[in-house]
């Protein structure tokens, strides 16, 4: 099932608390696990991520990374492959 989270960016208190528990999420299950016990970068994948990754980063002192379809980031790319859930591989840009 699909969910957009554009209508959260409406509400303001509603985009707020997604950000909070996000956070709140990696520094209290996440981080703790990784042997560094720190996030050096967050990756937004895309349009949402474009969104949502940089304040995340912000929050934890990390640096963020956006990732596109090839071509369409400027300046010098890494390309990499993934699949997506419903199993189509895309190439993409770091």
């Amino acid at each position: 099932m699909f969910l957009d989270i554009f209508p959260l960016l409406r509400d303001p208190l509603a985009f707020e608390t997604l950000i909070t528990h996000f956070v709140h999420h990696l520094t209290s299950k996440t981080i703790p696990s990784l042997p560094t016990k720190k996030i050096d970068v967050i990756v937004g994948l895309d349009a949402r991520g474009f969104l949502i990754g940089p304040l995340i980063a912000l929050r934890l002192g990390a640096a963020f990374v956006p990732v596109r379809k090839r071509g369409k980031l400027p300046g010098e790319c890494v390309s990499a492959n993934y699949e997506k859930e419903y199993g189509v591989v895309r190439r993409v840009s770091l």
